[in-house]
């Protein structure tokens, strides 16, 4: 809920990343660690998954499309060469 609170009044990813990294350890180093191909932009996005974000949350906060989310989460999981859902991937971590 902290983070839910912060998040709104967030000036920059920055400030986002310490707040996420002070209450997820080790949640960005577990994902390069599957894959060094993943952008930070992507490291992003799944920190909003793993907030519990929902798709309509996370075109909000990134201001994209339906469509783009999809496309999101299907080349991440790509990348990690996942066969779960992304969402349970993430939270498992």
């Amino acid at each position: 809920s902290l983070l839910n609170d912060k998040i709104k009044n967030i000036d920059s990813w920055s400030a986002f990343e310490l707040q996420f990294n002070s209450i997820f350890l080790d949640f960005t180093q577990s994902i390069k660690k599957k894959s060094d191909k993943v952008s930070l932009n992507e490291i992003r996005f799944c920190m909003l998954i793993r907030m519990g974000m929902t798709n309509n949350e996370i075109m909000s906060i990134l201001n994209i499309s339906s469509r783009a989310v999809e496309q999101n989460r299907y080349r991440i999981k790509k990348k990690l060469k996942i066969k779960q859902q992304l969402t349970d991937f993430i939270l498992t971590l």
